[in-house]
């Protein structure tokens, strides 16, 4: 009995063993990103969002959470039930990512900031697991005397680590003298393409934004080879940065009126499928230039996908420090993005304001990509895989 009690004992420490060695935490944010597309970006407006900016601001929340909140903050966020599992991801993750843009022609950067309640007692271990594996710094301020002053020092960091592209992230008479802590994460990607597009070859042409509608705009052209997908519906196509360390996908439907299909399709498993079964093409590419920014208070969209408990006064954040008195009150997110002829430019930021409780085709000779439809991005870094920023484009 003794030896089949120890046996079952190591099957079950095993298993956990196996399941922690295959959470990655790129495709945690991968998951969580097209989570959030599928859930928010049903408007019929442009869209521009980073799930990379999201998951980290949220990850560093999540070491906070306990019990209940912490669960279904884990199957939101798709992370594993440790705090130290996900906090060494995070730390090793970050550090491949930057060590993959060291030598490349492309600029990306990422940053955690703590602004904290001076006169709150949050937990010393708390402070020093996010100093130590998010290497985001605590910075304390007073909320409770001076939160007007706190929102400009905030926007003001936000805006110098995304090189003012994103302005006053946290809007007026959100944060108050009931607020105690706000999680923030900037990040910023230049990107040259590989070769780029010859602009004396760009022109005036139709975008159909439906089958009835459309609009003049300017198009980038250009003949290459890229890798490629396609089948009786849908088109992909992979456009590289300069270095090969990043690239952005363009996903579109072949019927102008395609584009609602197109969205309820791709998924995450579907993204994984296309993008693996894409194939070397000489591609006749046609994309419009374009610029879009995105806002969102993301509370109702978390909520709805399963952490409505961290927004209510029934949630538990007892490892941010003992007072069990906090929850979370808004995250709030920008992102903007900038396409043209040499490359792309794009930033996020999030905030996280905590408050006290109240098929595959043969012929890949000759084909043709013009993105004159409504159309899906996603905009990757190749060290991990993991989605830097994604959205789409109905109206360039």
């Amino acid at each position: 009995m003794k030896t089949l009690t120890t046996l079952i004992m190591s099957l079950l420490v095993l298993t956990s063993l196996a399941q922690e060695t295959d959470f990655l935490y790129s495709r945690s944010i991968n998951q969580f990103g097209f989570d959030v597309f599928n859930t928010a970006g049903n408007s019929a407006k442009n869209v521009i969002f980073s799930p990379f900016s999201i998951s980290s601001a949220l990850s560093m929340t999540y070491c906070g959470a306990k019990v209940q909140t912490k669960k279904s903050m884990g199957e939101v966020l798709y992370l594993p039930d440790s705090v130290g599992l996900v906090s060494d991801s995070y730390s090793d993750f970050h550090r491949s990512l930057n060590s993959s843009f060291i030598t490349d022609n492309i600029e990306l950067f990422n940053a955690n900031s703590i602004w904290a309640e001076k006169s709150y007692p949050f937990s010393k271990e708390y402070i020093k697991l996010l100093n130590t594996k998010f290497n985001a710094p605590f910075n304390l301020v007073s909320f409770i005397n001076e939160h007007e002053k706190c929102q400009k020092e905030i926007n003001e960091w936000v805006e110098k680590k995304t090189k003012d592209k994103i302005k006053k992230l946290i809007p007026d008479n959100v944060l108050s003298a009931n607020t105690r802590l706000v999680l923030t994460n900037a990040i910023y990607f230049y990107g040259g393409w590989s070769k780029a597009f010859d602009k004396e070859l760009t022109k005036k042409s139709n975008f159909f934004l439906s089958e009835t509608d459309s609009m003049e705009t300017d198009f980038m052209n250009t003949n290459k080879t890229l890798y490629y997908f396609e089948n009786e519906l849908f088109k992909a196509v992979e456009i590289p940065y300069k270095g090969n360390a990043a690239a952005l996908y363009l996903f579109m439907p072949k019927n102008i009126g395609g584009f609602d299909n197109l969205q309820r399709t791709l998924d995450y498993k579907t993204y994984i499928e296309w993008t693996k079964n894409m194939q070397e093409a000489k591609v006749q590419l046609s994309m419009p230039k374009f610029e879009i920014e995105s806002e969102f208070e993301l509370s109702e969209v978390l909520s709805a996908m399963g952490m409505k408990i961290a927004f209510t006064n029934n949630a538990n954040f007892t490892g941010m420090g003992k007072n069990d008195d906090l929850k979370i009150d808004k995250v709030i997110h920008k992102a903007k993005i900038g396409i043209d002829e040499e490359g792309t430019e794009a930033a996020a930021a999030t905030a996280v304001v905590m408050v006290r409780k109240s098929s595959i085709i043969n012929d890949l000779e000759n084909v043709e990509f013009k993105a004159d439809r409504p159309f899906i991005f996603v905009l990757t870094e190749n060290q991990n895989k993991s989605i830097l920023f994604m959205g789409k484009v109905v109206k360039p």
